[in-house]
């Protein structure tokens, strides 16, 4: 009951927070299949109740840092809503990791039920243009769900959340859900050497989620990818005749500058550097003249640069027409009174 109230709630409060929200392949999670959700972690509180509400039905359910889960109504609270905890050992230590066989008994009895579960496999929230690296506890709770339900096929399904500024309203959210891949038929593979397949099995996580976000591989790029962004995604998509407004397109050329960052950030260091500075050089002006880029892409827009060439010589032929007229007539008054007085 509380989480179909929280529900409708967010309903109203969500489309208020973002000025848009699309997803991808929405289909692969509306399945009957048993599911566990790998997704990325860029905003901490924002991410499962967006996911949430976008996916249903069905009801997501999802893994949440166990230390938040105190005794008594929040606990309770948490609980209804479909939070179950998991324990990590920076949080809880030794004794918070024994009370982790609980959470994979529930997590296996919704999934016996064919539920769908989201785990964070980055184990962190940070708002950055990456993807961490797997966490081994992700293909741990993965596999060991397998064994447990050996009829039935368990599906691993790639998702990514993008937002172009996580915190900030009026922002927007892409959600980006790539095909599901099962590992049944890796339980013998993992119960003869468990620590190469689920190292294995991390890295094809990895490999699978890099498509669905922006992966800044260095740090230090991260301004110059902001800035390149906002002076060519709208660019990029009018080249290639897609429309620019839709956030699929947007991210599709946003990954075209991911990848020409990370690219030359391997390949070509000093001339991105020489990017680097000129982009930051580029910014400080516009910041100083308290104008922004969008400004200067509207006065450079071919259809709006047209535009102000036609609409003044439009007028000034108006004008024109109206003004030859008038300077005869008042030419013809004057050349008469003229020739009266003399």
């Amino acid at each position: 009951m509380i989480w179909h109230f929280l529900k409708y709630l967010l309903s109203f409060t969500i489309s208020a927070f973002y000025r848009k929200i699309k997803v991808k392949n929405i289909h692969y999670v509306k399945t009957k299949n048993p599911a566990v959700i790998a997704c990325n972690h860029p905003n901490a509180f924002m991410d499962p109740i967006l996911f949430s509400y976008v996916a249903f039905p069905p009801k997501i359910r999802y893994l949440a840092r166990g230390d938040a889960f105190k005794p008594g109504l929040i606990t309770m609270l948490l609980q209804s809503i479909g939070i179950v905890p998991i324990f990590r050992m920076q949080d809880a230590g030794i004794e918070g990791l024994k009370k982790n066989a609980a959470t994979y008994r529930v997590v296996n009895k919704l999934l016996k039920h064919n539920r769908k579960i989201i785990i964070f496999a980055e184990g962190i929230c940070i708002q950055e243009r990456r993807l961490r690296a797997i966490k081994k506890g992700v293909p741990r709770l993965i596999f060991g769900a397998q064994k447990e339900l050996p009829d039935k096929e368990l599906q691993v399904i790639p998702a990514c959340i993008n937002y172009s500024c996580a915190s900030k309203q009026g922002s927007s959210a892409f959600i980006n859900i790539g095909e599901p891949f099962v590992i049944k038929g890796k339980i013998p593979d993992f119960e003869q050497n468990p620590n190469k397949v689920m190292l294995d099995f991390m890295e094809e996580l990895h490999e699978k989620m890099l498509p669905l976000t922006i992966h800044i591989a260095n740090s230090e790029n991260d301004h110059l990818f902001e800035s390149l962004s906002i002076m060519f995604t709208e660019s990029l998509c009018i080249e290639k005749h897609i429309n620019p407004s839709d956030l699929g397109n947007r991210f599709q050329a946003q990954k075209e500058i991911e990848q020409v960052i990370n690219f030359s950030d391997t390949n070509l260091k000093s001339e991105l550097q020489r990017l680097n500075n000129i982009t930051k050089l580029y910014d400080d002006a516009l910041t100083k003249n308290k104008i922004t880029d969008n400004c200067i892409q509207q006065y450079g827009n071919k259809n709006i640069h047209k535009l102000q060439l036609i609409v003044p010589s439009v007028l000034l032929s108006l004008m024109t027409c109206i003004y030859l007229p008038l300077k005869f007539f008042f030419f013809i008054q004057f050349w008469c009174c003229k020739f009266l007085t003399h």
